[in-house]
């Protein structure tokens, strides 16, 4: 990937990222970090992982973007996010886009869950995002163009898979939330969307097997790309969806619509 592209989407803009690393997440917050430094955007990141965290750093310098990381950081801790908050602006004169992509969770089921594990989710991937949007909305506010981006998951939208209690009850709340946030912010003249993933081909944890399982319920075939998402992200950060705000845009590879049944099950037959 090079820097060559003259349709600079976020040319001057600065974007906080948080979870900038590669992890089992499938590297969302990477592929984001590369593509917006592409687009000519001042990237602050951060991630709990010191060195997936260095190499997001490595990639998109060697690409020739803008980047600043502060890693290692656990975002629930005390005071975490205004840290990264406050580097952008001390770093770059403020702040234009928060795309709040870190989170964690405990599998469990009804069965299994403990207090300590439901509130280690709760802290990884609902509260944070709250936090991080109360210390952003202040330095966002006013700002040609702001907005805030939550990943959600196609699994807050509907229950699926084993153990995944917290994880799809959060982020259905993630959804929800950034619902009441864009209300909240319309009057700064802040947008708040949801981005919400499918099941995700991670780069870093190559498994055939997995792949092969989950690529049969959605209608593309196959797991959607990391890229893909960050794609879909650049759109919702970029002034062209200046319109668009209190949505949740599915990156999901028709999972939702298909019922996760896939395409196998509708073929049933065509002329073409």
């Amino acid at each position: 990937m090079t820097l060559n592209d003259t349709n600079k989407r976020l040319r001057g803009k600065t974007v906080v990222i948080t979870g900038t690393g590669g992890g089992r997440s499938g590297g969302t917050g990477r592929a984001a970090a590369l593509l917006f430094a592409r687009h000519g955007a001042n990237v602050v990141g951060c991630d709990i992982d010191p060195v997936s965290g260095e190499r997001t750093v490595e990639l998109v310098r060697e690409a020739g973007g803008e980047i600043r990381s502060l890693h290692p950081l656990d975002l629930t801790e005390t005071g975490a996010i205004e840290r990264v908050i406050a580097y952008a602006v001390e770093t770059y004169g403020g702040l234009d886009v928060l795309y709040n992509n870190a989170a964690m969770f405990k599998r469990c089921t009804i069965g299994t869950v403990t207090r300590e594990d439901w509130n280690f989710s709760v802290d990884n991937e609902l509260t944070l995002f709250v936090m991080a949007a109360k210390a952003a909305v202040p330095v966002l506010a006013g700002r040609p163009g702001a907005n805030i981006i939550n990943v959600g998951s196609e699994g807050g939208m509907h229950g699926h898979g084993p153990g995944l209690l917290a994880h799809n009850t959060l982020k259905a709340a993630v959804i929800r939330f950034s619902e009441l946030l864009a209300m909240e912010c319309a009057q700064h003249g802040i947008r708040v969307n949801t981005l919400s993933p499918g099941p995700l081909r991670n780069p870093e944890f190559n498994d055939p097997k997995r792949d092969a399982y989950y690529a049969q319920s959605l209608l593309i075939g196959r797991m959607v790309d990391p890229m893909e998402v960050a794609q879909a992200a650049l759109f919702l950060a970029s002034d062209e969806a200046s319109a668009i705000t209190g949505t949740n845009l599915v990156v999901d590879g028709g999972a939702t619509a298909s019922g996760k049944r896939g395409a196998q099950e509708f073929a049933f037959g065509s002329a073409y």
